[in-house]
């Protein structure tokens, strides 16, 4: 994963096919966390059970998993009908 990465001031800058590759929790909640925001890979498998797109041997792509995450923090500011 790492071999595809650029840093840039101590931060790994994305590519697109960091974006578009399948990873595990542990290889996503890293590459979440040198991005600058920490994540602990055991919510990661929650996140799924809950419903975020993942393959099935229980890998994510970067850009859907967050795409998901958006949609669940509209849903959480969207009050109920």
């Amino acid at each position: 994963m790492r071999k595809h990465a650029i840093h840039s001031a101590g931060r790994t800058k994305l590519t697109r096919k960091m974006l578009e590759t399948p990873m595990s929790a542990v290889q996503l909640a890293r590459l979440i966390s040198e991005a600058g925001k920490r994540i602990d890979p055991a919510v990661i498998p929650r996140h799924i059970k809950d419903g975020a797109p993942a393959d099935k041997r229980g890998r994510l792509r970067l850009a859907r998993y967050a795409a998901w995450l958006a949609g669940q923090v509209d849903k959480r500011r969207t009050p109920a009908k």
